[in-house]
């Protein structure tokens, strides 16, 4: 028999029968050769072991023969069974053979770094712009709808000018579209230019009133249109309209953006596109015939703050002066520092509907990419930090949050699952608001609100999506950090720096506040999975030093066949998952899943509680022929619990199945 060298071993290799019922059985050794600890019961009695040749009483058959032992060197054993006053006759040679290693891994990946002190942006911007007071160049399509300039209502002393275009559409089903021109009136303009434009419509957009922009990109270099790129306000829908313009354009839909009815809004963007040229602009509006919009303020911006880092989006919202920008005089360091100034949206004393806010949101996967780091970002032992002074006016009612949020994508599907939020408040004049920088609300397409924050500071969010984490309070004038580690499955998709203004507003500066960002800084470990492993699924790592398994992933090397079969596979981890022996597809046919302490024995589509062990170290999984054999055993090779079963698919596999695994060693013996 192959034993592991130096744990115990326990076997059950036969049961006795007898030969003529009534009978009864002793085994006495006769003889050993070799090194080891060894004892055979026989019917659960001592017969003989390492140190006392026995016989040991007599046992009625039938009888199971049971075999204990620990060596690291080969030994054999042969005992003699007597039959009581019968005979006696040799019967048993036991042969243990330690197994050889042969694959031992561990893990070891170093530390990486993302850091950004805002000292390579673009600190000057300028624009083009125009309110439609004077006429663009342009051309329009329209059905059962019309274009015109009218004065706009005015919502609480709006910044948009008279006159406004309106696109009315004065029949269920029509469509109106302003297309600008932008080559005839700017000539060659990059596609990663900025833009903004101001926006009202009267209705909010639903499943009959659709209000979008369409941008026109010239991606070859001739001149001409290739490709339309969709915003449209969420809630709604859109039609591509490069046709209508005679346009033969591929369509590209690539976001969405947030407007309320009867409420001037903004949609800005920091980059239009990666690349080509911008060839023209589309405003559009369809729907019933009450679908109708104002526009105003369009903005075309070849140098901004963001043009060369397009892993950063800029969002805000909220009245005349709340934006994103650079500033070179102050920093909670060394200025420069990235700005986030904010005033609220209104002042009717409800801050889920009042607030404005700010923030700049880095896609951290392609941040990793573009400075030529690892990714993508592991969520488990990944720390984040940044510094920011927080300076308000005097006349600002301090009902304001500012917050570091971390977006996660848990389950491998690439999108954010659970949002982190480490928040900061200064609530003295009210309740403050916190909302979720990667999650909208399905009936208003605004930002979900995760929590208003008390005078005293405190947050509950109702939703399991949002974990949030109270660093303290602010004052005007003093310099903070926030930061955080995580322990989470999944990986790291995005970083916000967030500040939200709960309720009033004022014209200029006056009620505003700021927060100086600075020294944003991100620490994980991740290196790709070692030569041999295969990975299925998001997301696999070596990271710090251990195999990382989580989110959907699984985790998985070819069974060892030559020269040598592998008869045992030896794994030390922690954490929520399963070990097992796979077929060709993944499929599981026995293993254990883990959660903490608590495993289970799996066998195809059966499991087994094994129960809690706290001193479990290692799991042991044997596919022997046709048979299954877990082990779990202490620090020491003691066994904890064991399980068996048979089986009829071919193992092909053996690995490791996220949740959140960090394994620490692979061994397999043969």
């Amino acid at each position: 028999m192959k034993v592991f060298p130096g744990w115990p071993e326990d076997y059950v290799p036969a049961t006795l029968a007898p030969t003529q019922p009534p009978q009864s059985l002793s085994l006495r050794r006769t003889s050993f050769l070799g090194a080891g600890l060894y004892s055979v019961y026989l019917g659960g009695l001592l017969q003989f072991n390492y140190s006392a040749p026995g016989p040991g009483r007599a046992v009625t058959l039938p009888a199971v023969l049971r075999w204990l032992t620990t060596t690291s060197a080969a030994y054999t054993v042969v005992a003699n069974a007597t039959v009581p006053t019968v005979c006696t006759y040799p019967l048993l040679s036991f042969t243990a053979v330690p197994m050889n290693n042969l694959l031992r891994q561990t893990y070891a990946c170093g530390a990486s770094q993302l850091y950004d002190d805002y000292s390579n942006y673009a600190t000057t911007i300028y624009c083009n712009a125009t309110d439609f007071s004077r006429s663009v160049p342009h051309r329009t399509y329209t059905r059962d709808a019309s274009i015109s300039l009218a004065r706009a209502p005015k919502y609480r002393g709006t910044t948009a000018t008279a006159p406004s275009l309106l696109l009315n559409i004065t029949r269920d089903g029509g469509i109106a579209v302003f297309y600008i021109d932008v080559a005839s009136w700017l000539g060659r303009v990059s596609a990663s230019a900025g833009f903004s434009v101001w926006i009202y419509p009267e209705k909010k957009p639903d499943g009959k009133h659709w209000y979008w922009v369409s941008f026109f990109i010239d991606i070859d270099g001739d001149g001409k249109p290739d490709r339309e790129v969709i915003y449209y306000a969420r809630g709604g829908g859109y039609v591509a309209v490069g046709s209508y313009l005679g346009f033969t354009t591929k369509t590209e839909v690539r976001g969405t953006f947030g407007v309320k009815a009867d409420r001037w809004r903004q949609f800005q963007l920091s980059s239009i596109y990666p690349s080509g040229y911008l060839v023209g602009v589309a405003l559009a509006v369809q729907g019933k015939s009450d679908a109708d919009a104002y526009w105003d303020d369009v903005k075309i911006c070849p140098v901004s703050y963001f043009t060369n880092v397009p892993y950063i989006s800029v969002t805000f919202d909220g009245w005349t002066s709340t934006g994103v920008y650079i500033d070179a005089q102050t920093s909670p360091s060394t200025p420069p520092s990235l700005v986030t100034e904010v005033d609220a949206s209104d002042a009717t004393g409800t801050p889920s509907a009042d607030y404005g806010y700010a923030s700049a949101i880095y896609n951290i996967t392609m941040w990793a990419q573009y400075m030529n780091r690892p990714w993508p970002v592991p969520a488990y032992g990944t720390s984040i930090s940044v510094w920011g002074r927080y300076v308000r006016d005097a006349g600002d009612a301090q009902n304001n949050v500012a917050y570091l949020s971390i977006g996660v994508d848990t389950n491998g599907d690439g999108q954010v699952d659970k949002e982190y939020i480490i928040y900061r408040y200064d609530t003295a004049g009210g309740s403050g608001v916190i909302i979720s920088m990667y999650f909208d609300d399905p009936n208003t397409g605004d930002p979900v609100v995760v929590c208003t924050v008390s005078n005293a500071g405190v947050c509950t969010p109702a939703d399991p999506r949002f974990v949030v984490v109270n660093a303290g309070s602010m004052a005007s004038g003093n310099n903070y950090q926030w930061s955080y580690t995580l322990y989470e499955q999944g990986a790291v998709l995005a970083v916000a720096l967030v500040a939200v203004d709960a309720t009033g507003y004022r014209d200029g500066a006056a009620d505003d506040f700021w927060v100086y960002w600075d020294d944003l800084t991100i620490e994980y470990s991740a290196c790709p999975p070692p030569t041999g492993w295969n990975a299925a699924g998001s997301y696999v790592w070596q990271s710090n030093n251990y195999l990382l398994v989580t989110g959907s992933a699984t985790a998985y090397m070819p069974l060892i066949t030559a020269p040598t079969r592998a008869l045992t596979y030896v794994a030390n981890f922690t954490g929520v998952g399963t070990y097992a022996v796979f077929d060709s597809s993944l499929g599981v046919i026995f293993g254990v899943s883990a959660s903490g302490s608590l495993f289970t024995a799996l066998c195809g589509g059966g499991s087994t509680p094994l129960g809690s062990l706290p001193a479990a170290r290692y799991v042991e999984l044997r596919p022997l022929s046709n048979f299954g054999d877990i082990i779990i055993r202490d620090q020491y090779g003691a066994i904890l619990a064991r399980y068996g079963c048979r089986y009829t698919t071919t193992p092909q596999y053996v690995g490791f199945r996220g949740g959140l695994l960090r394994v620490y060693l692979v061994e397999a013996w043969g």
